[in-house]
């Protein structure tokens, strides 16, 4: 079974891509195929940013608190 996937990117990426794929000698087509194989295989055992993000210390914040952050971050 294959299947077709319509990706924009911009045109900076874009010549990026061309140039490596040329570089291995490969159409654009096949290397984003490689590339996006490639970045699947390298990233199955990494944890989502949800697992993450459970995993890690956190402290908890009255609501109040919380906006105050926000306002201060929009300040900076």
């Amino acid at each position: 079974m294959s299947g077709k996937i319509q990706v924009t990117v911009d045109e900076s990426l874009n010549k990026a891509i061309h140039v490596q794929a040329q570089k291995m000698g490969l159409s654009v087509s096949s290397y984003a195929r490689y590339a996006i194989k490639d970045f699947m295989e390298r990233n199955k055992s990494k944890k989502t940013l949800l697992e993450k993000a459970l995993e890690s210390e956190s402290k908890e914040i009255s609501l109040a608190a919380f906006k105050e952050q926000i306002k201060a971050l929009r300040g900076a």
